[in-house]
Protein backbone atom coordinates (compact mmCIF):
# COMPACT_ATOMS: atom_id res chain seq x y z
CA UNK A 1 0.00 0.00 0.00
CA UNK A 2 2.74 1.78 1.02
CA UNK A 3 4.47 1.97 -2.25
CA UNK A 4 1.28 2.92 -4.04
CA UNK A 5 1.60 6.18 -2.68
CA UNK A 6 5.18 6.87 -3.03
CA UNK A 7 4.67 6.03 -6.81
CA UNK A 8 1.30 8.05 -6.93
CA UNK A 9 3.47 11.16 -4.90
CA UNK A 10 6.55 11.01 -7.14
CA UNK A 11 4.01 11.02 -9.97
CA UNK A 12 2.81 14.31 -8.65
CA UNK A 13 5.53 15.61 -7.63
CA UNK A 14 7.27 15.09 -11.29
CA UNK A 15 3.85 16.49 -13.39
CA UNK A 16 3.80 19.66 -10.76
CA UNK A 17 7.55 20.14 -11.48
CA UNK A 18 7.10 20.27 -14.99
CA UNK A 19 3.84 22.58 -14.89
CA UNK A 20 5.68 24.76 -12.78
CA UNK A 21 8.63 24.99 -15.49
CA UNK A 22 5.92 25.20 -18.36
CA UNK A 23 3.95 28.13 -16.03
CA UNK A 24 7.40 30.00 -15.26
CA UNK A 25 8.40 30.14 -19.73
CA UNK A 26 4.73 31.01 -20.25
CA UNK A 27 4.92 34.25 -17.86
CA UNK A 28 4.52 36.72 -21.32
CA UNK A 29 1.01 34.79 -21.93
CA UNK A 30 -0.77 36.11 -18.26
CA UNK A 31 -4.60 34.62 -19.59
CA UNK A 32 -2.95 31.24 -20.37
CA UNK A 33 -1.00 31.25 -16.66
CA UNK A 34 -4.67 31.96 -15.18
CA UNK A 35 -6.05 29.30 -16.57
CA UNK A 36 -3.17 26.36 -15.84
CA UNK A 37 -2.57 27.77 -12.34
CA UNK A 38 -5.70 26.35 -10.65
CA UNK A 39 -4.81 22.87 -12.00
CA UNK A 40 -1.52 22.94 -10.38
CA UNK A 41 -3.19 24.17 -6.99
CA UNK A 42 -5.27 21.09 -7.67
CA UNK A 43 -2.66 18.59 -7.85
CA UNK A 44 -0.44 20.53 -5.21
CA UNK A 45 -3.44 19.64 -2.41
CA UNK A 46 -3.70 16.16 -4.13
CA UNK A 47 0.09 15.59 -3.68
CA UNK A 48 0.03 16.67 0.03
CA UNK A 49 -2.56 14.17 0.82
CA UNK A 50 -1.25 11.35 -0.94
CA UNK A 51 2.04 11.91 1.14
CA UNK A 52 0.75 12.14 4.48
CA UNK A 53 2.14 8.78 5.15
CA UNK A 54 5.54 9.09 3.98
CA UNK A 55 6.63 12.14 5.63
CA UNK A 56 7.95 12.43 9.77
CA UNK A 57 5.28 12.68 12.49
CA UNK A 58 7.33 15.54 13.39
CA UNK A 59 6.67 16.77 10.13
CA UNK A 60 3.00 16.30 10.35
CA UNK A 61 2.08 17.31 13.53
CA UNK A 62 3.50 20.69 12.44
CA UNK A 63 1.88 20.68 8.81
CA UNK A 64 -1.54 19.30 11.34
CA UNK A 65 -1.12 22.79 13.60
CA UNK A 66 -1.20 24.67 10.42
CA UNK A 67 -4.37 23.00 8.96
CA UNK A 68 -6.10 23.43 12.24
CA UNK A 69 -5.17 27.39 12.27
CA UNK A 70 -6.50 27.49 9.02
CA UNK A 71 -9.61 25.64 9.70
CA UNK A 72 -10.32 27.84 12.35
CA UNK A 73 -9.44 31.10 10.21
CA UNK A 74 -11.88 29.96 7.53
CA UNK A 75 -14.71 29.12 10.07
CA UNK A 76 -14.36 32.35 11.26
CA UNK A 77 -15.55 33.60 7.59
CA UNK A 78 -12.08 35.79 7.68
CA UNK A 79 -10.57 34.03 4.62
CA UNK A 80 -12.25 32.15 2.32
CA UNK A 81 -11.34 29.16 -0.01
CA UNK A 82 -10.05 31.51 -3.32
CA UNK A 83 -7.64 32.46 -0.53
CA UNK A 84 -6.99 29.02 -0.16
CA UNK A 85 -6.45 28.59 -3.69
CA UNK A 86 -3.86 31.90 -3.60
CA UNK A 87 -2.15 30.20 -1.02
CA UNK A 88 -1.44 26.62 -2.50
CA UNK A 89 -0.53 28.69 -5.59
CA UNK A 90 1.99 30.48 -4.26
CA UNK A 91 3.66 27.13 -2.83
CA UNK A 92 3.28 25.52 -6.43
CA UNK A 93 7.03 27.02 -6.91
CA UNK A 94 8.29 25.02 -4.27
CA UNK A 95 7.48 21.76 -6.35
CA UNK A 96 10.15 22.55 -8.82
CA UNK A 97 12.21 24.33 -6.65
CA UNK A 98 13.04 21.09 -4.35
CA UNK A 99 13.89 18.71 -7.31
CA UNK A 100 16.21 21.43 -8.75
CA UNK A 101 18.21 21.39 -5.14
CA UNK A 102 18.50 17.71 -5.76
CA UNK A 103 19.61 17.98 -9.12
CA UNK A 104 22.44 20.51 -7.77
CA UNK A 105 23.25 18.76 -4.67
CA UNK A 106 23.63 15.19 -7.26
CA UNK A 107 25.64 16.98 -9.51
CA UNK A 108 28.15 18.40 -7.09
CA UNK A 109 28.74 15.44 -5.37
CA UNK A 110 29.46 13.67 -8.31
CA UNK A 111 32.70 16.25 -9.02
CA UNK A 112 36.29 15.37 -8.43
CA UNK A 113 37.02 18.54 -7.17
CA UNK A 114 34.06 17.92 -3.91
CA UNK A 115 35.20 14.69 -3.78
CA UNK A 116 39.03 15.49 -3.00
CA UNK A 117 37.93 18.25 -0.48
CA UNK A 118 36.29 16.01 1.30
CA UNK A 119 39.61 13.73 1.39
CA UNK A 120 41.38 16.85 2.57
CA UNK A 121 38.71 17.27 5.60
CA UNK A 122 39.28 13.63 6.91
CA UNK A 123 42.83 13.98 6.76
CA UNK A 124 42.37 17.00 9.40
CA UNK A 125 44.71 16.79 12.25
CA UNK A 126 42.56 16.31 15.25
CA UNK A 127 43.11 19.61 16.65
CA UNK A 128 42.13 21.53 13.48
CA UNK A 129 38.88 19.17 13.08
CA UNK A 130 35.93 21.22 14.81
CA UNK A 131 36.50 24.73 13.28
CA UNK A 132 37.14 22.70 9.96
CA UNK A 133 34.16 21.12 9.70
CA UNK A 134 32.30 24.52 10.67
CA UNK A 135 33.73 25.82 7.80
CA UNK A 136 33.57 22.80 5.41
CA UNK A 137 29.57 22.39 6.18
CA UNK A 138 28.54 25.92 5.66
CA UNK A 139 30.82 26.28 1.78
CA UNK A 140 29.71 22.59 1.56
CA UNK A 141 26.28 23.36 3.02
CA UNK A 142 25.28 26.73 0.31
CA UNK A 143 25.15 23.86 -2.01
CA UNK A 144 24.07 20.58 -0.96
CA UNK A 145 22.31 21.55 2.11
CA UNK A 146 21.64 18.96 4.76
CA UNK A 147 23.76 17.22 2.37
CA UNK A 148 26.95 18.90 3.48
CA UNK A 149 26.14 16.80 6.91
CA UNK A 150 27.49 13.43 5.54
CA UNK A 151 30.34 14.82 4.40
CA UNK A 152 31.19 16.47 7.56
CA UNK A 153 30.49 12.80 9.09
CA UNK A 154 32.76 11.43 7.37
CA UNK A 155 35.98 13.22 9.10
CA UNK A 156 34.83 11.23 12.22
CA UNK A 157 36.67 9.16 14.10
CA UNK A 158 34.76 5.68 14.03
CA UNK A 159 35.93 5.31 17.80
CA UNK A 160 35.36 8.62 18.99
CA UNK A 161 33.56 9.02 22.02
CA UNK A 162 30.03 10.84 22.61
CA UNK A 163 31.55 13.94 23.70
CA UNK A 164 33.41 14.16 20.55
CA UNK A 165 30.57 12.80 18.46
CA UNK A 166 28.24 16.05 20.04
CA UNK A 167 31.27 18.60 19.35
CA UNK A 168 31.41 17.82 16.05
CA UNK A 169 27.71 17.58 15.02
CA UNK A 170 27.57 21.32 16.92
CA UNK A 171 30.31 22.38 15.04
CA UNK A 172 28.56 20.87 12.10
CA UNK A 173 24.99 22.24 12.76
CA UNK A 174 26.70 25.96 13.20
CA UNK A 175 28.34 25.76 9.65
CA UNK A 176 25.46 24.59 7.79
CA UNK A 177 23.22 26.94 9.45
CA UNK A 178 24.45 29.74 8.67
CA UNK A 179 24.00 29.23 4.71
CA UNK A 180 20.81 30.06 4.25
CA UNK A 181 21.73 33.76 5.24
CA UNK A 182 22.89 34.34 1.95
CA UNK A 183 22.69 31.12 -0.24
CA UNK A 184 20.11 31.56 -2.85
CA UNK A 185 19.77 27.05 -2.76
CA UNK A 186 17.64 27.07 0.58
CA UNK A 187 13.84 26.56 0.90
CA UNK A 188 14.43 29.80 3.00
CA UNK A 189 15.35 32.20 0.26
CA UNK A 190 12.96 31.01 -1.64
CA UNK A 191 9.98 31.44 1.06
CA UNK A 192 11.34 34.96 1.78
CA UNK A 193 11.51 35.80 -1.97
CA UNK A 194 8.02 34.35 -2.46
CA UNK A 195 6.75 37.40 -0.45
CA UNK A 196 9.52 40.00 -1.20
CA UNK A 197 10.33 39.29 -5.18
CA UNK A 198 11.46 42.93 -5.19
CA UNK A 199 14.58 41.95 -3.67
CA UNK A 200 17.38 40.70 -5.76
CA UNK A 201 20.06 38.25 -5.11
CA UNK A 202 22.44 40.97 -5.42
CA UNK A 203 21.01 42.90 -2.33
CA UNK A 204 20.69 40.08 0.14
CA UNK A 205 23.16 37.85 -0.70
CA UNK A 206 26.21 40.98 0.43
CA UNK A 207 24.16 41.33 3.89
CA UNK A 208 23.57 37.72 4.43
CA UNK A 209 27.33 37.19 4.13
CA UNK A 210 28.37 39.88 6.15
CA UNK A 211 26.01 38.14 9.01
CA UNK A 212 27.46 34.98 8.02
CA UNK A 213 30.97 35.38 8.49
CA UNK A 214 30.97 37.91 11.50
CA UNK A 215 28.89 34.52 12.68
CA UNK A 216 31.89 32.20 11.51
CA UNK A 217 34.61 34.54 13.49
CA UNK A 218 32.47 34.11 16.71
CA UNK A 219 31.94 30.59 16.32
CA UNK A 220 35.76 30.12 16.05
CA UNK A 221 36.87 32.79 18.52
CA UNK A 222 34.44 31.05 21.20
CA UNK A 223 32.50 28.04 20.53
CA UNK A 224 35.50 26.25 18.15
CA UNK A 225 38.83 24.60 18.26
CA UNK A 226 40.55 27.67 17.56
CA UNK A 227 43.34 27.65 20.35
CA UNK A 228 44.08 23.72 19.01
CA UNK A 229 46.70 23.34 16.48
CA UNK A 230 47.03 21.18 14.01
CA UNK A 231 50.21 20.32 11.48
CA UNK A 232 52.72 23.03 10.79
CA UNK A 233 51.60 24.80 14.06
CA UNK A 234 48.64 26.06 11.94
CA UNK A 235 45.01 27.16 13.62
CA UNK A 236 41.78 25.03 12.75
CA UNK A 237 40.17 27.43 10.86
CA UNK A 238 43.59 27.63 8.52
CA UNK A 239 43.59 24.03 7.85
CA UNK A 240 39.70 24.03 7.19
CA UNK A 241 39.91 26.49 4.53
CA UNK A 242 42.96 24.85 2.53
CA UNK A 243 40.73 21.80 2.38
CA UNK A 244 37.84 23.42 0.77
CA UNK A 245 40.17 25.61 -1.66
CA UNK A 246 39.12 22.60 -4.34
CA UNK A 247 35.78 23.62 -4.53
CA UNK A 248 36.13 27.58 -4.60
CA UNK A 249 36.24 28.35 -7.59
CA UNK A 250 33.19 26.30 -8.83
CA UNK A 251 31.10 27.78 -5.68
CA UNK A 252 31.83 31.16 -6.99
CA UNK A 253 31.28 30.35 -10.59
CA UNK A 254 27.69 28.97 -9.30
CA UNK A 255 26.98 31.97 -7.71
CA UNK A 256 27.60 34.62 -9.51
CA UNK A 257 26.08 33.14 -12.74
CA UNK A 258 22.53 32.78 -11.19
CA UNK A 259 23.04 36.16 -9.73
CA UNK A 260 23.91 37.57 -12.69
CA UNK A 261 21.24 36.29 -14.64
CA UNK A 262 18.35 37.11 -12.06
CA UNK A 263 19.85 40.82 -12.33
CA UNK A 264 20.00 40.90 -15.86
CA UNK A 265 16.20 39.17 -16.70
CA UNK A 266 12.96 40.05 -15.43
CA UNK A 267 12.74 36.16 -13.78
CA UNK A 268 12.66 36.39 -9.71
CA UNK A 269 15.72 34.47 -7.83
CA UNK A 270 13.48 31.58 -7.54
CA UNK A 271 12.43 31.28 -10.82
CA UNK A 272 15.81 31.65 -12.44
CA UNK A 273 17.28 28.66 -9.78
CA UNK A 274 14.67 27.07 -11.65
CA UNK A 275 15.57 27.35 -14.91
CA UNK A 276 19.04 27.69 -14.70
CA UNK A 277 20.35 25.87 -12.45
CA UNK A 278 19.42 21.84 -14.48
CA UNK A 279 21.49 23.66 -17.56
CA UNK A 280 24.25 24.46 -15.27
CA UNK A 281 24.49 20.87 -14.02
CA UNK A 282 24.13 19.49 -17.62
CA UNK A 283 26.94 22.01 -18.63
CA UNK A 284 28.85 20.93 -15.77
CA UNK A 285 28.86 17.22 -16.14
CA UNK A 286 29.70 18.18 -19.81
CA UNK A 287 26.34 16.52 -21.03
CA UNK A 288 27.83 12.45 -21.15
CA UNK A 289 24.75 9.89 -21.29
CA UNK A 290 26.36 8.21 -18.39
CA UNK A 291 27.09 11.18 -15.91
CA UNK A 292 23.61 12.74 -16.69
CA UNK A 293 21.50 9.35 -16.35
CA UNK A 294 23.53 8.74 -13.27
CA UNK A 295 23.09 12.33 -11.65
CA UNK A 296 18.84 12.34 -12.58
CA UNK A 297 18.65 8.51 -10.88
CA UNK A 298 20.32 9.44 -7.64
CA UNK A 299 18.43 13.34 -8.02
CA UNK A 300 15.15 11.28 -8.92
CA UNK A 301 15.52 9.08 -5.63
CA UNK A 302 16.00 11.75 -3.48
CA UNK A 303 12.72 12.97 -4.47
CA UNK A 304 11.40 11.39 -1.53
CA UNK A 305 12.79 13.21 1.12
CA UNK A 306 11.15 16.50 0.10
CA UNK A 307 8.12 15.26 0.90
CA UNK A 308 8.64 16.56 4.69
CA UNK A 309 9.77 20.30 2.81
CA UNK A 310 6.93 20.44 0.33
CA UNK A 311 4.58 19.38 3.36
CA UNK A 312 5.82 21.63 6.00
CA UNK A 313 6.17 24.81 3.61
CA UNK A 314 2.67 24.57 1.53
CA UNK A 315 1.04 24.16 5.43
CA UNK A 316 3.10 27.41 5.96
CA UNK A 317 2.26 29.27 3.10
CA UNK A 318 -1.26 28.84 3.12
CA UNK A 319 -1.67 29.58 6.78
CA UNK A 320 0.07 32.61 6.28
CA UNK A 321 -2.22 33.60 3.01
CA UNK A 322 -5.06 32.86 5.47
CA UNK A 323 -3.91 34.66 8.35
CA UNK A 324 -3.01 37.64 6.23
CA UNK A 325 -6.95 38.55 5.67
CA UNK A 326 -6.83 38.45 9.35
CA UNK A 327 -6.80 42.35 9.60
CA UNK A 328 -6.48 42.71 13.03
CA UNK A 329 -3.80 40.59 13.45
CA UNK A 330 -1.81 41.94 10.34
CA UNK A 331 -2.29 46.27 11.70
CA UNK A 332 -1.30 44.83 15.09
CA UNK A 333 2.27 43.68 14.31
CA UNK A 334 2.69 46.66 11.69
CA UNK A 335 1.99 48.85 14.40
CA UNK A 336 3.92 47.05 16.91
CA UNK A 337 6.60 47.32 14.35
CA UNK A 338 6.27 50.86 13.69
CA UNK A 339 5.79 52.38 17.12
CA UNK A 340 9.57 50.89 18.31
CA UNK A 341 12.75 51.57 17.10
CA UNK A 342 14.31 49.81 14.36
CA UNK A 343 16.78 47.75 15.85
CA UNK A 344 14.11 46.78 18.80
CA UNK A 345 11.78 45.72 16.04
CA UNK A 346 14.10 43.88 14.36
CA UNK A 347 15.48 42.14 17.09
CA UNK A 348 11.75 41.29 18.44
CA UNK A 349 10.86 39.77 14.35
CA UNK A 350 14.05 37.56 14.70
CA UNK A 351 12.76 36.16 17.96
CA UNK A 352 9.04 35.85 17.00
CA UNK A 353 10.25 33.11 14.28
CA UNK A 354 13.12 31.67 16.07
CA UNK A 355 10.77 31.25 19.43
CA UNK A 356 8.39 28.92 18.15
CA UNK A 357 11.12 26.23 16.74
CA UNK A 358 12.30 25.84 20.47
CA UNK A 359 8.99 23.82 21.32
CA UNK A 360 8.83 21.98 17.84
CA UNK A 361 7.40 24.58 15.56
CA UNK A 362 9.40 24.83 12.20
CA UNK A 363 10.44 28.61 12.03
CA UNK A 364 9.26 28.51 8.44
CA UNK A 365 5.22 28.77 9.65
CA UNK A 366 5.87 32.11 11.98
CA UNK A 367 8.03 33.52 9.25
CA UNK A 368 5.36 33.04 6.30
CA UNK A 369 2.76 34.51 8.75
CA UNK A 370 5.06 37.67 9.71
CA UNK A 371 5.88 38.35 6.37
CA UNK A 372 2.08 37.67 4.84
CA UNK A 373 1.60 40.36 8.06
CA UNK A 374 4.07 42.85 7.16
CA UNK A 375 4.00 42.91 3.22
CA UNK A 376 -0.02 43.60 3.55
CA UNK A 377 0.40 47.15 4.28
CA UNK A 378 2.78 49.87 5.19
CA UNK A 379 5.22 49.62 7.53
CA UNK A 380 8.68 51.36 8.26
CA UNK A 381 11.19 48.37 7.57
CA UNK A 382 12.94 48.49 4.14
CA UNK A 383 12.14 45.11 2.10
CA UNK A 384 15.80 44.32 2.47
CA UNK A 385 16.00 44.24 6.11
CA UNK A 386 12.76 42.27 6.10
CA UNK A 387 14.43 39.27 4.16
CA UNK A 388 17.09 39.11 6.21
CA UNK A 389 14.92 38.89 9.24
CA UNK A 390 13.26 36.02 7.51
CA UNK A 391 16.56 34.52 6.65
CA UNK A 392 18.33 35.09 10.23
CA UNK A 393 15.04 33.71 12.27
CA UNK A 394 15.07 30.21 9.76
CA UNK A 395 19.00 30.19 10.41
CA UNK A 396 18.81 30.28 14.19
CA UNK A 397 15.71 28.33 14.04
CA UNK A 398 16.95 25.30 12.19
CA UNK A 399 19.84 25.12 13.96
CA UNK A 400 18.38 24.63 17.55
CA UNK A 401 14.83 22.90 16.90
CA UNK A 402 14.32 19.31 16.71
CA UNK A 403 11.23 20.07 14.34
CA UNK A 404 14.40 20.96 11.98
CA UNK A 405 15.68 18.18 9.09
CA UNK A 406 18.75 19.46 9.73
CA UNK A 407 19.09 18.40 14.02
CA UNK A 408 17.47 15.31 12.93
CA UNK A 409 20.03 14.07 10.30
CA UNK A 410 22.73 15.82 12.54
CA UNK A 411 21.49 13.22 14.82
CA UNK A 412 21.25 10.67 12.93
CA UNK A 413 24.92 10.45 10.80
CA UNK A 414 26.87 11.61 14.06
CA UNK A 415 24.94 9.14 16.77
CA UNK A 416 24.31 11.93 19.00
CA UNK A 417 20.36 11.98 21.23
CA UNK A 418 18.77 14.61 19.64
CA UNK A 419 17.80 16.74 22.45
CA UNK A 420 21.25 17.20 23.24
CA UNK A 421 22.05 18.92 19.63
CA UNK A 422 19.06 21.24 20.54
CA UNK A 423 19.90 21.68 24.39
CA UNK A 424 23.45 22.34 23.95
CA UNK A 425 26.08 25.63 23.53
CA UNK A 426 24.47 26.38 19.95
CA UNK A 427 21.94 28.08 22.25
CA UNK A 428 24.24 30.79 23.14
CA UNK A 429 25.67 30.65 19.64
CA UNK A 430 21.99 31.80 18.42
CA UNK A 431 21.74 34.40 20.45
CA UNK A 432 25.11 36.09 19.50
CA UNK A 433 23.80 35.16 15.62
CA UNK A 434 20.47 37.14 16.35
CA UNK A 435 22.45 39.88 17.94
CA UNK A 436 25.19 40.23 14.94
CA UNK A 437 22.07 40.50 12.93
CA UNK A 438 20.59 42.84 14.66
CA UNK A 439 23.45 44.96 14.22
CA UNK A 440 23.69 44.76 10.60
CA UNK A 441 20.20 45.35 9.74
CA UNK A 442 19.92 47.85 11.75
CA UNK A 443 22.75 49.73 10.51
CA UNK A 444 21.64 49.18 7.20
CA UNK A 445 18.18 49.88 8.06
CA UNK A 446 19.29 53.30 8.73
CA UNK A 447 21.64 53.57 6.09
CA UNK A 448 18.61 53.38 3.75
CA UNK A 449 16.58 55.60 5.31
CA UNK A 450 19.05 58.44 4.80
CA UNK A 451 19.95 57.49 1.22
CA UNK A 452 16.30 55.97 -0.02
Amino acid sequence: MKQAFRLTAKTLFFALWFLEVCLIILRPAPALVELIRPIGAIGLLLLMLVSVPLVRRASLAVASIAVILGIIIMATGTAHWTDMETGLVRSMLFAAFLPTLHILRASAQSQPRVRLSQRKFARLPAGSRSDGITLGAHAFGAVLNTGSFPVMAAVLNDKADEAERRRFALSALRGMNLAPLWSPFFVAMALASAYLPSVSLIQIMPVGLITAMASLVVSILFFGGSKQRGTGNQPGWVAGVHALAPIAPGLAILGLTVVLIAVSTPLSSLETIILIVPPLCLALCRFERSAVKRIWQTATGRMATSYDDLLIVVAAITLATLAGHIEVTADVIRDVVSSIPAPLAILALILTSFLPSMIGIHPMIPTAILLAALTGGPQPLHDVILMGVALTGWSVGTMCSVSSMSVVVCAGLFRVPAWRLMISPNLLFAAAVMGIATIVLSALQILLGHFP
